[in-house]
């Protein structure tokens, strides 16, 4: 008893020395066991004291589990050691302040009592206003989750465009246009959503008017259309595991199942003008889809289908109301080849169809968006026969904001044989594209882009499409600027005329110059 009660006092007075690093720390030292009362420790025992303050107030020695201090119990060097363990620990704290603040004199600690006694209300106001906050920024961070919550579980978005077109050989023919896209998506749980999309267009144009007088604005009318976009609803529904299948199925475009694009970035197709002439390059486009582009039929209606993928895997199946689809994929990073197929219903039902039709197309992408190649290949079966129809390959090279890229595509037709080939140029919009370390302001964007088709039909070549001679021949320059006062404003000019060669008629049909300007607004 005597040996227990002589290594209790040692303890303590050890501990008493850190009496003074406990109070200058505003009582901030480690305490284990908070409050402990031992079953074992009556109020009036006479070590009771000590025993509070070396379990609740200095942290230096425990009790059991079951609430017991056992101090009758003879101590081991092992919890002795443990015990000193914790004292020098404290005591290195006490010796770093020290070296902080310099020696420390009994007067100086009576000094800092007193403040401590004379501070201690406003002391006790900080720490309830502090927890006080804290449990504001609490509420916060609680209602922020709940909104994301519940904006994750409806989510709108889409885009409005304004633009106005005219044709710059004459001044009666100006045309105006307003679209808007709206997509939603709703999660009926964490795998399953309902998804949906909308597109209208509006637009007037001046067309030619037969009893109009020529050279007169009674030449032209007004040609007014309003045109509500494909609607799309459907489920989608992703699934964990083996493959990770995921089944969509509902009112919308194969093309959400089947996917024929190259994955090499191109700006083909960007151009804004479209009611008063066509694209300048827009046939240039490598993809190949599309009856116009002799390769996978792109079809809207009622489609059901799934999509499959494992590791560099993929697959996806999927049926309209009259074709089939069939799509692999392999992923294997810098090299991405996919198998796309498509054929009549009657081809796998046994309909009896006098000519059944199915479309084949290959991609095969080498690169990433900074450099890549993109080649693709098309075949058709048609009853008995399977030709060869399109070919086609384009590349891409961006390196700090700036881009170029270059497609060539060849359609293969019974009568005639065409070859269209397009280029562009394009400089960076934000200043960070050009350096990570640039602020990030958006700043005009330029682009440059020229096709042209060469057709061999009858042993004789010419430029321009086999239908309209010159058609689609031509360049654009398109200026863009998303700026806080006209977001993403867009000026292009668009010309379409003989590039190479000279057979070509003269004729504002053929020959002529498209100004266009827009404007959109994404939410």
């Amino acid at each position: 008893m005597n040996k227990e009660r002589h290594l209790l006092r040692t303890l303590t007075k050890a501990v008493a020395a850190l009496a003074c690093a406990n109070f200058l720390a505003w009582g901030t030292a480690p305490a284990l066991a908070q409050n402990a009362e031992f079953g074992d420790v009556p109020a009036e025992h006479w070590a009771a004291k000590a025993i509070r303050d070396l379990t609740d107030k200095y942290g230096v020695m425990e009790g059991y589990p079951d609430k017991t201090f056992r101090g009758t119990r003879n101590i081991t060097r092992y919890e002795a050691a443990a015990a000193f363990y914790k004292i020098m620990l404290q005591m290195s704290q006490v010796e770093d302040l020290t070296k902080r603040i310099g020696k420390i004199t009994l007067e100086d600690l009576k000094a800092l009592k007193a403040l401590q006694e004379e501070f201690k209300q406003e002391i006790d106001t900080l720490k309830k206003q502090n927890e006080e906050q804290s449990n504001k920024i609490k509420q916060l961070e609680d209602a922020i989750t709940k909104i994301k919550e519940d904006i994750g579980s409806v989510r709108f978005g889409g885009n409005i465009i304004v633009g106005a077109e005219d044709v710059f050989e004459d001044n009666f023919r100006p045309g105006y246009s307003t679209s808007f896209a709206l997509n939603m998506r709703i999660a009926a749980n964490d795998k399953t959503t309902i998804r949906a999309a909308l597109n209208s267009r509006f637009s007037s144009i001046q067309a030619d008017n037969e009893k109009g007088q020529k050279g007169t604005k009674d030449q032209f009318s007004t040609q007014q259309k309003i045109n509500v976009g494909f609607g799309e609803a459907w489920f989608d529904h992703r699934e964990g595991g083996f493959l990770a299948p995921r089944i969509k199925f509902g009112f919308m475009g194969s093309t959400r199942l089947i996917l024929p694009f190259t994955t090499i970035p191109n700006q083909f197709g960007n151009s804004i003008i479209g009611e008063l002439d066509a694209s300048a390059i827009d046939r240039a486009s490598p993809n190949l889809f599309g009856a116009a582009s002799h390769g996978i039929r792109y079809q809207k209606g009622f489609v059901a289908g799934a999509e499959f993928t494992e590791g560099f895997f993929g697959a996806a199946v999927a049926a309209s109301q009259d074709i089939f689809y069939g799509q692999l994929n392999f992923n294997l990073g810098l090299v991405r080849l996919k198998l796309v197929s498509e054929g009549d219903q009657a081809i796998f039902i046994g309909e009896p169809v006098l000519d059944t039709l199915h479309n084949h197309t290959i991609l095969l992408d080498i690169g990433n968006d900074v450099f890549g190649v993109g080649m693709q290949g098309t075949f058709r079966g048609l009853s008995d026969e399977f030709d060869f129809r399109a070919a086609a390959a384009n590349t891409n090279l961006t390196l700090s904001g700036f881009s170029i890229g270059a497609s060539g595509r060849f359609e293969n037709e019974k009568t005639y044989q065409q070859v269209i080939a397009g280029m562009y140029v394009s400089s960076p919009s934000n200043l960070k594209q050009m350096n990570a370390d640039w602020p990030d302001v958006n700043i005009p964007s330029l682009m440059f882009g020229i096709q042209s088709p060469f057709t061999l039909q009858n042993g004789e070549l010419f430029e321009g499409s086999p239908d309209e001679v010159g058609d689609l021949a031509g360049f654009m320059v398109q200026l863009s600027y998303d700026n806080p006062i006209i977001p993403n404003l867009t000026l292009e000019l668009g010309r379409r005329q003989k590039v190479f060669m000279n057979s070509l008629p003269t004729d504002s049909k053929f020959d002529k110059t498209t100004l266009a300007v827009s404007s959109s607004f994404f939410f």
